[in-house]
C-alpha cells in the first residue's frame, strides 16, 4: 500500500526580472514580461499561459488541444531543479505525486493522442499510466535527447500510429515531424520550458496551446515568433492578488504504485516495455 502527501505549497515566486544570472535565458523576459495567470497569443495561432500544474484548475484554453506532446521531468532532482530555477521554494517530495497530477490534466484535456518524452527511469510507469487514461494502444521509440541522451518516445492513442518510424531521432526532429505531419486541430503541451512544439506548430501553419511554470523560459517562445514577424500580444491580465487559485492536494491512496524500474540498455527497457513497437 502506498500513502502520498503532496508538499505542502510555500508562496517563493521571485521576482522574474532578477533571476540570477545562469537562469535568465537571454533577455525575452525583458520584451514580453510574461506573469503568473496571464494569457498571451503568438500571432493568433497559439495561446500560453505561465501555469503550476498544480494549481487548479487548468486554463480554458487548453482543453481544445486534441493531441499532446509533453517532455516532463523524469525525476524528483529534474522536477525540483525547474522549482529552483523559476525561483520557487515549493518543492516535491515524491515524484510519483507529480505523476499522477500530470496524468490528471491530461484526463481533464482527453486529447486523441498523447507523445510523453521520458527517461528510463519512468518510461514502464509512464505507460501505464497511458494504458489507464484509456489509451487502448501505446507505442514507444527509443530517441534521443539534445543529440546525445538517450530516452523514450510514448505515443498513446485510440488507434495505431501510422506515420514515419520515430526511432533513432532527436528530441527536435521529432516535435518538429509530429507538428508538421500529425492529424491534429490543436497541439498542446503542459510542460513548454521554452517552446519547441509551439514553434515547430507556429512555423507548420498550426494551432497551438501550452503552458509552463518558469515566465522566463515561456517568453524565449514569444520572443522567437516575433522575430520571424509574428504578432504577439497579452489576451488577459494575471488575476487580482486576492483571487488564488486552488491548490490541488493529493489525498492518500490505496493505489500501488509500481517502482519503474532503472535499465542500463535498451534491451531491458524493450522488455519492460512489452507490446510496445520499437
Amino acid at each position: 500500500m502506498a500513502t502520498h502527501k503532496a508538499t505542502k505549497a510555500v508562496k517563493a515566486m521571485s521576482d522574474p526580472a532578477n533571476p540570477p544570472a545562469r537562469w535568465r535565458y537571454g533577455d525575452a523576459w525583458e520584451r514580453f514580461p510574461m506573469r503568473a495567470g496571464e494569457v498571451w497569443r503568438a500571432s493568433s495561432m497559439g495561446t500560453v499561459a505561465v501555469h503550476n500544474l498544480f494549481d487548479a484548475p487548468l486554463p480554458g484554453f487548453m482543453r481544445t488541444a486534441d493531441t499532446l506532446f509533453i517532455d516532463p521531468p523524469w525525476t524528483l532532482g529534474n522536477l525540483n531543479s525547474f522549482y529552483t530555477k523559476a525561483g520557487r521554494a515549493d518543492y516535491q517530495a515524491d515524484y510519483e505525486v507529480f505523476a499522477r497530477r500530470l496524468f490528471a490534466c491530461i484526463a481533464e484535456i482527453a486529447p486523441q493522442v498523447c507523445y510523453l518524452e521520458i527517461g528510463a527511469q519512468y518510461a514502464t510507469q509512464a505507460k501505464i499510466h497511458l494504458h489507464d487514461a484509456g489509451y487502448g494502444c501505446v507505442e514507444c521509440w527509443p530517441v534521443t535527447y539534445y543529440r546525445k541522451h538517450p530516452c523514450w518516445l510514448l505515443r498513446g492513442g485510440h488507434t495505431a500510429h501510422t506515420g514515419r518510424d520515430f526511432t533513432g531521432m532527436d528530441e527536435e526532429r521529432c516535435i518538429e515531424v509530429i507538428a508538421r505531419e500529425e492529424a491534429y486541430d490543436v497541439l498542446g503541451d503542459l510542460c513548454m520550458g521554452r517552446g519547441l512544439v509551439g514553434w515547430y506548430a507556429y512555423r507548420a501553419g498550426r494551432p497551438f496551446v501550452g503552458t509552463e511554470l518558469n515566465p522566463r523560459r515561456l517568453a524565449c517562445l514569444l520572443d522567437r515568433v516575433a522575430k520571424a514577424d509574428g504578432v504577439v500580444e497579452r489576451i488577459s491580465a494575471a488575476p487580482r492578488k486576492n483571487v488564488r487559485a486552488t491548490r490541488v492536494r493529493t489525498i492518500e491512496s490505496n493505489t500501488p504504485v509500481l517502482q519503474p524500474g532503472v535499465f542500463d540498455d535498451q534491451s531491458g527497457i524493450l522488455a519492460a516495455l512489452d507490446g510496445c513497437v520499437p
